[in-house]
C-alpha cells in the first residue's frame, strides 16, 4: 500500500505539469493576439479564461507540490535548501494563477509580474544547483533536460539584452521555451534512473555496506 501511494505521488508531477502546460497553451491559442503578448497576457484577455486558468493552475500546482515535497525530496534526500526553493516556487505558481496580468488592474499585474520574476529566478537556481548535484548520479535524461534549460535561459538573456525588438516581438515563444524546459527538468528528477543505486557494490554487497557505514560514520548512541 505504501509503495502504491508513493507511485501515485511520483506521477503527480507529470499530471500537474501536463495540466498546466495544456491549459496555458490551449487558452493562449483560443485568445491568440500575437507572439508579442506573454502567455499570462493572453489568458487575461477573457474573464472566463482567467477563472478557468486559476482553477486549473491551483490543482496543477498542488499536484506538483506534492511531487516535489513527498517524492523528489525523499528520493534524492534533499534537505532544507531544496524545500525552501521549492516553497518559493510553489507560492509563486499559486500567485500567478490567482492574480492575472490584467491590463486594467495595476495591483494584480504587479503581483503577477513580481511572482513570475521570482519563479524564473528560482527555476534557474534550482536547475543550476540540483543539476550539478545529480549530474553524476543520473543517466542522460537529466543531462539533456539541464542542457535544454540552459539553452532556453541563454536565448532569453541574449535576445533581451542585445536583440530587444526581436525579444519583444517573440516573448511568447521565449517564455514558453523556458517554461517547458524547466518542467522537463522537474520531471527528469522524477523519472531519471538513480545510477548510484545500481553500482556493483550497492547491488551485491548491501549488508557489508551497512557495517561499513557503522564503522566509518559516527552514530548517536541513545
Amino acid at each position: 500500500m505504501l509503495n502504491r501511494f508513493r507511485m501515485i505521488q511520483r506521477n503527480f508531477g507529470l499530471i500537474g505539469a501536463a495540466g498546466f502546460l495544456i491549459s496555458v497553451f490551449a487558452i493562449s491559442i483560443l485568445n491568440w493576439h500575437g507572439a508579442h503578448l506573454t502567455i499570462s497576457q493572453h489568458i487575461a484577455l477573457s474573464t472566463v479564461s482567467m477563472v478557468l486558468f486559476g482553477l486549473i493552475n491551483t490543482i496543477a500546482t498542488t499536484l506538483i507540490a506534492i511531487c516535489l515535497f513527498s517524492y523528489i525530496a525523499k528520493r534524492w534526500k534533499f534537505g532544507k535548501i531544496f524545500r525552501f526553493l521549492a516553497s518559493i516556487l510553489i507560492a509563486g505558481l499559486y500567485l500567478v494563477g490567482w492574480f492575472p496580468d490584467q491590463f486594467n488592474n495595476v495591483a494584480s499585474s504587479i503581483i503577477h509580474n513580481v511572482s513570475a520574476f521570482v519563479i524564473f529566478t528560482v527555476a534557474a537556481v534550482m536547475v543550476a544547483t540540483l543539476g550539478a548535484l545529480l549530474w553524476d548520479r543520473t543517466n542522460i535524461v537529466l543531462k539533456i533536460s539541464v542542457g535544454a534549460f540552459v539553452v532556453a535561459g541563454l536565448f532569453g538573456v541574449v535576445t533581451a539584452s542585445f536583440f530587444f525588438e526581436f525579444f519583444g516581438d517573440n516573448i511568447f515563444w521565449v517564455e514558453s521555451f523556458y517554461m517547458i524546459t524547466f518542467y522537463t527538468f522537474i520531471l527528469s528528477m522524477v523519472y531519471s534512473k538513480d545510477l548510484s543505486r545500481k553500482s556493483f557494490f550497492k547491488k551485491y554487497f548491501h549488508n557489508i555496506e551497512k557495517h561499513l557505514n557503522k564503522l566509518i560514520f559516527k552514530h548517536d548512541v541513545k
